[in-house]
């Protein structure tokens, strides 16, 4: 009989050693937990208990550099699990070191990778960091608490999907047990399909701020082609400076229940943003909405919530149905991807900003591998404040995103002739990356920190230079209490 393809969670030929390396791991790091103090007084300062710590299998990496490898007896094998690295000098020292560990487990509760985040004060390394690529584990196919989710309930109504291992963790800490999160990727049709899989309807988490709509567009945009009947899509959007781990701890678990049944349906979401783009006043206006609308008609497959989406937008605009369709047959059939841009004069390049600092990094690097892109996530976006480096990364990571397999090639010449585009090609010529770079993964994790903690650190002190000359408002309050906390996290 042939299995289903989710019980096939690694695919053909993989050496079941890796599986038994990681399992190995697992208990060295919730052993080393249980002997390390200061881990376990962070997990408890996060409201995170010993009960719960033991249900998702959260452990501690020593801090030195082969007790992984070691515990393994094997360098091969803990380099092709992900947990270990091999340097060009041919030594193999442990990938985690240091951190609190968090497994991550398949759908038959095998741990096929980890994640881990570190300790406080710890500047060694980007604060997250997450296992490679390996034969058992592929980030776009997987999700984060998806099997203890199961556990907790056979029957799973919805699925809450968050952005981090902590906020999956804290909102099991209070009840609140079907939330999962994507491993550093943008949310993908297959993390969709496994989400249905599992229940029928699906939450987004969302920031309720500009970048956190962004990222809510471009995941409604991937979920419409997964929309068959009997499977629904909601959007919960959060107050500003909040995410599930404050949250919950600040409400409780009714109180965010709450806030879990008030969410958004897509449809609702995507009608008000087609709303807010056409002037349904005028004839034009309307025609507009026809317009915008059908790219989304078009991804979406047959059936009621197809039925339903055409049903209104032909009230709003105040066609039938009939014409609705009549659009949609003359349409052109929607591209995955849009054309670069028609030849014109290229930007004076004399005339362009500089690119300086971590920013820059950030971009070569992604530049260097376009596919990088895909792992920050929908939510990716930095506030500019004036940074031409990070107007280009906000743009890069979007464009890059969108198009996992683009080449630094087809990067360029999507980009041609436009400001950005002169900006990579300066970026190619001027900012050389090492030989010896050989985790690019992991030098964008840690380069993105350094841009993070720069930008916090002059929002703070434009907001206490502001404060010197007038009264915050309440919301430049909250800012600056959510950047401070945020720092402290």
């Amino acid at each position: 009989m042939e299995l289903p393809k989710e019980a096939q969670d690694a695919g053909p030929q993989v050496d079941p050693s890796l599986y038994d390396a990681m399992a190995a791991a697992a208990k060295l790091y919730q052993r080393t937990l249980r002997q390390t103090p200061a881990a376990i007084d962070y997990l408890k300062d996060r409201g995170v208990d010993g009960q719960t710590a033991k249900a998702f299998g959260i452990g501690f990496a020593p801090n030195d550099w082969q007790t992984t490898t070691q515990a393994i007896g094997n360098d091969k094998l803990a380099v092709e699990a992900g947990l270990a690295i091999r340097n060009d000098a041919g030594r193999v020292y442990d990938r985690f070191r240091g951190r609190i560990m968090f497994p991550i487990r398949d759908s038959r509760g095998r741990v096929i990778a980890m994640g881990g985040r570190a300790m406080p004060g710890d500047d060694d390394g980007p604060k997250y960091l997450n296992s490679p690529e390996t034969p058992i584990f592929h980030k776009g196919r997987q999700l984060y608490g998806l099997y203890e989710a199961r556990q907790a309930d056979s029957q799973l109504e919805s699925l809450l999907v968050v952005e981090g291992y902590m906020d999956v963790v804290s909102l099991a800490q209070f009840g609140v047990r079907n939330a999962v999160a994507t491993l550093g990727t943008a949310t993908t049709e297959q993390h969709l399909e496994l989400l249905f899989r599992s229940a029928p309807t699906v939450v987004f988490c969302f920031d309720g701020d500009r970048a956190g709509r962004g990222a809510a567009t471009r995941a409604v945009e991937r979920a419409l082609p997964t929309l068959r009947d009997g499977r629904t899509v909601r959007l919960l959007f959060l107050p500003d400076g909040e995410d599930p781990d404050t949250l919950v701890r600040s409400e409780g678990a009714e109180g965010f229940q709450q806030r879990l049944a008030a969410a958004t349906p897509l449809s609702e979401f995507l009608l008000d943003q087609l709303n807010a783009e056409a002037d349904l006043g005028s004839v034009d206006g309307r025609a507009r909405l026809v317009e915008l609308a059908r790219p989304h008609l078009q991804a979406m497959p047959q059936g009621a919530f197809h039925a339903g989406f055409r049903s209104a937008i032909a009230e709003l605009s105040g066609l039938s149905v009939e014409d609705i369709d009549a659009a949609l047959k003359a349409a052109p059939q929607r591209r995955s991807a849009p054309p670069p841009p028609e030849d014109h004069a290229a930007p004076d390049p004399q005339a362009l900003p500089a690119l300086t600092g971590p920013a820059a990094r950030a971009c070569r690097l992604i530049i260097e591998q376009p596919g990088l892109a895909a792992r920050l996530g929908d939510s990716f976006h930095i506030e500019p404040a004036g940074d031409a480096a990070i107007v280009l990364l906000n743009e890069l990571v979007e464009t890059c995103s969108n198009a996992p397999t683009m080449t630094t090639a087809q990067l360029a010449e999507r980009l041609r002739n436009t400001t950005s585009g002169v900006l990579v090609d300066h970026l190619l010529m001027t900012l050389r990356l090492p030989a010896t770079l050989d985790n690019l993964e992991a030098d964008l994790d840690d380069t993105l920190e350094r841009v993070v903690a720069q930008t916090r650190r002059q929002r703070v002190q434009a907001l206490l230079d502001a404060s010197q000359q007038r009264a915050l408002s309440k919301a430049e309050q909250a800012e600056l209490r959510a950047l401070y906390a945020a720092k402290a996290r």
